[in-house]
């Protein structure tokens, strides 16, 4: 579309942009005067707690239906006038907004006035200091109960001090698993040393059975002499069997071999004397690597008696403490069974969470300077930018759908003929 359709239909349908805008701006200015003024009061309180989770109970006391009902019976027919009694309540919780940090509790109350949401805040204090000091009065029930819970809080703590237990059933599942550990290496340990005994034994006996020392010869040049006349021996032996097969034992050739042989055995019996005394005793190879064996089975053996006899000390050192964890175990339990009692008689006798020690105000129940939401310029400035935004698609559908022929471009459109010119009208 060319900037002169846009124009022409701009002019065409300034009437419906007019109205659409106008009726966008009269609605912001319903909506500001029909929307009621809301003002926030906030406060700051700054918990000393005894307990971990301080702020969180603060927060639950502030919830509590008990003070509600005690600020309503004062501030509820000036803070909702137009509200049924019955829906009071659950318009206060709406409009009291809590929010609990790491050791301070935030809270702000929506109201129609800025007086009336700081006193009807501040109201709200002064409730909670009232229910937290009757808590913590000596003369009433309640702070029997308080006390009592105190006292069983501080059993509880100088029990875990005193004995190092901090959760029974897990120390005692941590010990019982050492002491699982501990079995198994005292099993290992007294196998190895029952191992280590048995060979030992063995060794000992073999040592018994095994000379420490041999008889040792040393060759000499004679070996070779002894070899030869042995040799020589043996074949005289032959022949003097074959000669006397042929000849009489007084025959000189029988003699002379005799003789011979004489000499032969005669060389050799001096060869092997020789050879004898120079034999020579040394220490047995076998015997020295038995007993080096011998002792370092020994050693290990000494070793592992050692580490059974300490994994036997720590076994009765846990046993021991496992008994004793029996007993202060239900110690424990009777203590922490007390602690939960006494807190839940507190908690049913003071309501919706527990008292608390120790809350200080950091900042009192104070309204602000301007009231909260948007302020009348941001409405009516949204308002007209709508109306803008309605009025250019009321005048763009419009200009779509209408079925005069105004321009050249809606001959055009609507009749499919080309337009060569225009003639303006005459008025």
């Amino acid at each position: 579309m060319s900037a002169r359709a846009v124009a022409h239909a701009l002019f065409r349908h300034q009437r419906k942009m007019l109205a659409t805008l106008l009726l966008c701006l009269a609605g912001g200015g319903a909506t500001i005067a029909l929307s009621p003024v809301q003002w926030r009061a906030e406060a700051t309180l700054l918990v000393e707690a005894s307990r971990p989770d301080g702020a969180g109970a603060l927060a639950a006391m502030l919830e509590s239906r008990d003070l509600h009902a005690q600020v309503l019976n004062r501030f509820g027919d000036r803070l909702y006038p137009a509200v049924p009694l019955a829906q009071r309540a659950d318009a206060f919780r709406h409009d009291l907004h809590i929010r609990p940090a790491e050791g301070l509790v935030r809270l702000s109350l929506d109201g129609p006035d800025a007086a009336l949401a700081a006193d009807a805040l501040g109201g709200l204090l002064d409730r909670l200091a009232e229910k937290n000091r009757a808590v913590f009065t000596p003369q009433d029930a309640g702070g029997e109960l308080a006390r009592q819970a105190v006292q069983a809080r501080e059993k509880l703590a100088a029990f875990r001090k005193r004995t190092g237990i901090t959760e029974g059933s897990a120390d005692k599942a941590a010990l019982v698993r050492r002491r699982g550990e501990l079995d198994g290496e005292t099993s290992a340990a007294e196998a190895e040393a029952s191992a280590l005994a048995d060979r030992l034994t063995v060794l000992k006996a073999r040592l018994a059975t095994t000379p420490a020392t041999i008889e040792l010869t040393n060759e000499s040049e004679r070996t070779k002499v002894a070899e030869d006349a042995r040799a020589k021996l043996f074949e005289l032996q032959t022949r003097e069997a074959e000669l006397l097969g042929k000849y009489q034992d007084t025959s000189v050739t029988v003699q002379n071999l005799r003789a011979e042989k004489r000499k032969v055995e005669e060389l050799l019996g001096k060869l092997e004397t020789t050879t004898q005394n120079r034999v020579t005793s040394g220490t047995n190879p076998v015997y020295q690597d038995v007993e080096k064996d011998a002792f370092r089975t020994e050693a290990a053996l000494s070793a592992a008696k050692a580490r059974l006899k300490s994994s036997q000390r720590q076994l009765a050192d846990l046993d021991s403490r496992l008994a004793a964890l029996a007993g202060s175990e239900r110690v424990l339990v009777e203590l922490e069974q007390a602690t939960v009692a006494a807190d839940s008689q507190l908690t049913r006798r003071t309501g919706s969470g527990a008292a608390i020690e120790g809350i200080g105000i950091v900042s009192s129940a104070t309204a602000g300077s301007r009231p909260v939401g948007p302020a009348p310029w941001v409405v009516m400035a949204v308002s007209g930018g709508m109306g803008v935004v309605l009025a250019l698609l009321l005048a763009a559908l419009a200009q779509k759908f209408s079925t005069r022929i105004v321009t050249p471009a809606d001959v055009e459109r609507r009749l499919g003929l080309p337009v060569l010119t225009t003639i303006p009208r005459e008025s």
